[in-house]
């Protein structure tokens, strides 16, 4: 299945949609003459067969683009020259997409919708739904990139240093009953499989930022059950296991976040993001695509892509302070494992 273009992810499959129009009504070109996908240098990175291009009505077109496991993570184009009548002269249209990397979260697990979104913009706005959805994303890795913290779950293998106890501390919080492996490194022979069988022997304490094993006894009770090998499974009640002692030594697969649905706050941060951006001009950049409107108040016509590369990555600030007010009350945590 499809996504749409503020979804697209890497070995998926993403829907490019294009409208076009004459004098603001939608109408058929005469001819589709070539589609191509540019990266964000303009470079050449596929050529698709304009027959491959489906109407969905009037002037509503898409064509679908399998995106390459190890496509570069970074804003891409898609080119439609076009006929628009006949005899007449070819005219080129560039669109905008941002390929992210593959999360095992559904691709529709953005954080707003395209109708989200919208009620951000004027009534009037003549952004179509795909400019939209691609501002959207952009607005969201501009919020994660400001506050180092994702809002939905994820799902990542991590690793970290093992205590020689029944307990391991997280450095993020874990959805429960998400564990899918945990794997413990002993020497040069490799990862060691010791998920458990049964999934009750995985215990989620409070919080969501420490783990154990089997029937985890308090420190007070001395870890009475513990057993004396530096691994243990078992399905009688009362047996656990330890988290072998050593540096980077536990691996654990499961669905991690804080946030389980995205914060009311966050989404605001998006929308005016989206709102700055749609009042200003292209969010990605794009000379021969602008978005015609009014400018910010104060003169300010900031892009998404700029804020994303000159200030969200650099000195984790929007510019904007009704954004930044938002933004800085979820602060950055450090990052204290290693991710696979």
């Amino acid at each position: 299945m499809a996504v749409e273009r503020g979804s697209a992810q890497r070995g998926q499959t993403v829907r490019l949609r294009i409208r076009f129009e004459q004098s603001g009504t939608p109408a058929d070109p005469d001819s589709i003459d070539s589609i191509r996908i540019l990266d964000e240098s303009l470079a050449l990175v596929d050529t698709l067969n304009p027959a491959d291009a489906v109407q969905d009505g009037v002037g509503l077109w898409h064509i679908d683009w399998a995106i390459p496991a190890a496509e570069p993570l970074e804003l891409h184009h898609d080119e439609w020259v076009v006929t628009p009548l006949p005899g007449g002269s070819p005219k080129t249209f560039t669109l905008g997409f941002f390929v992210f990397d593959f999360s095992a979260m559904a691709a529709g697990s953005t954080y707003m919708t395209a109708a989200e979104l919208a009620a951000y913009l004027p009534d009037a706005t003549q952004l179509t739904t795909a400019e939209i959805s691609a501002m959207g994303a952009l607005a969201q890795e501009i919020v994660e990139a400001c506050t180092g913290q994702r809002f939905l779950p994820f799902s990542e293998a991590r690793t970290f240093d093992g205590l020689g106890k029944p307990v391991q501390p997280l450095d993020l919080p874990v959805v429960r009953d998400s564990v899918t492996k945990i794997e413990f490194l002993y020497d040069s022979t490799g990862w060691t499989d010791v998920t458990p069988t049964t999934a009750t022997d995985v215990r989620y304490m409070r919080g969501r930022k420490m783990i154990g094993l089997g029937n985890v006894r308090s420190r007070s009770q001395g870890y009475r059950a513990a057993a004396s090998s530096s691994y243990y499974w078992a399905t009688s009640v009362g047996a656990c296991g330890e988290f072998p002692i050593g540096l980077q030594n536990v691996r654990i697969t499961a669905s991690w976040g804080r946030w389980l649905i995205v914060p009311a706050q966050i989404k605001g941060a998006i929308g005016l993001l989206v709102r700055y951006a749609g009042s200003c001009n292209d969010d990605v950049g794009v000379p021969s695509n602008p978005f015609v409107s009014e400018d910010v108040p104060g003169g300010r016509s900031y892009t998404l892509r700029q804020i994303l590369l000159a200030g969200a990555m650099v000195d984790r600030t929007t510019g904007y302070p009704d954004v930044d007010s938002i933004l800085e009350r979820f602060p950055r945590q450090p990052a204290i494992s290693t991710v696979i």
